[in-house]
């Protein structure tokens, strides 16, 4: 994307750098809209309150030493709704959708100046990436990409352990039939160095998988027909 500013929706706290923070370093300013940041079992024995209180502040290590900076819609993730994040049929909760779609609407109008969308693509079908792609598939988040550049983002460690295979969408197959695939290669200890500041989420076994065995990031520049698409189970 030929633009200074990266804007990257994500579904949860770390989906982005996981994914993509070697791929953000070419923009002057990156912005992260997590979603579904409110948890209950990613640290297990820990209160939600202090479970969101301590991977906010892995972020504010992120903005300090890579200059992203982060904002939260505060929505339940699948721990606090009494959906397995394995669940690949789950119901779309439609109520839940249109929260996401109306705050991240919200936040886009907020901003100022020109800046391209990084839009994850649901590798994997985790319910709460689901819902994150389908915020763009209709309604004025739809009509905003006729005038936004976007690309769209596969998500680690889901695309990287079946390599996408297991849990497509229609999307995701037309991301891989009609897409242009980008290739970031990234410099490994850089990229280990980053994903150590996610110390709570992150094993060191986790890391040497995430940035060792795997040594790219992945990105699509696609169609609008990519989010119709992804309607499709």
């Amino acid at each position: 994307m030929n633009t200074e500013r990266a804007i990257v929706i994500s579904p949860h706290i770390d989906d982005a750098v996981i994914s993509i923070g070697d791929t953000l370093r070419k923009f002057d300013n990156a912005l992260v809209l997590n979603i579904f940041n409110q948890s209950r079992e990613t640290i297990t024995g820990v209160n939600p309150k202090r479970v969101d209180a301590i991977r906010r502040a892995e972020d504010t290590v992120i903005t300090n030493n890579y200059g992203y900076d982060f904002a939260y819609a505060n929505l339940p993730d699948t721990s606090l709704r009494g959906v397995e994040w394995d669940d690949f049929a789950a119901p779309v909760n439609y109520d839940l959708l249109e929260q996401a779609r109306y705050w991240i609407k919200t936040q886009l109008e907020s901003q100022k100046g020109d800046f391209g969308l990084f839009i994850p693509a649901s590798y994997g079908l985790h319910p709460d990436h689901y819902l994150t792609t389908l915020t763009f598939s209709e309604g004025e988040l739809s009509y905003l990409l006729d005038w936004v550049p976007f690309e769209i983002y596969c998500e680690q460690p889901y695309f990287l352990v079946d390599n996408g295979k297991r849990h497509d969408h229609q999307g995701t197959n037309y991301l891989r039939n009609e897409g242009k695939l980008i290739v970031n290669t990234f410099d490994v200890v850089y990229k280990r160095e980053m994903l150590r500041v996610y110390e709570s989420q992150l094993s060191e076994q986790r890391i040497q998988l995430l940035a060792g065995k795997n040594r790219a990031e992945f990105v699509w520049r696609a169609k609008k027909d990519f989010f119709t698409k992804s309607k499709e189970r």
